[in-house]
C-alpha cells in the first residue's frame, strides 16, 4: 500500500487555489463551504497534534508536520 503525505502548508495552498477556482466562476458559496471544511479540518488537525497555544513555534512545526492525507 502506498501513502499520499502532505503537509498542513500544502493543503492550505491546495485550498487556496481551489477557492480561486470557485470564485473566478462566480461560486462564491461553494468557496465559502470549501472554507468551512477546511477550518474545521485544520481544527482537528491541531487538536490531534496537540497543540495547546497556536503560536509562532506551534505554527512552524504544524505547517511542516507531514501527514497521510489517502491511501492507494
Amino acid at each position: 500500500m502506498s501513502f499520499r503525505i502532505k503537509t498542513l502548508a500544502e493543503i492550505g495552498e491546495q485550498h487556496d487555489r481551489i477557492c480561486d477556482y470557485l470564485e473566478d466562476r462566480g461560486r462564491i458559496e461553494s468557496s465559502c463551504k470549501v472554507t468551512e471544511l477546511y477550518d474545521c479540518m485544520t481544527g482537528r488537525i491541531l487538536d490531534m497534534l496537540g497543540v495547546d497555544v497556536f503560536d509562532d513555534e506551534a505554527l512552524d512545526w504544524v505547517c511542516e508536520e507531514p501527514l497521510i492525507v489517502g491511501s492507494y
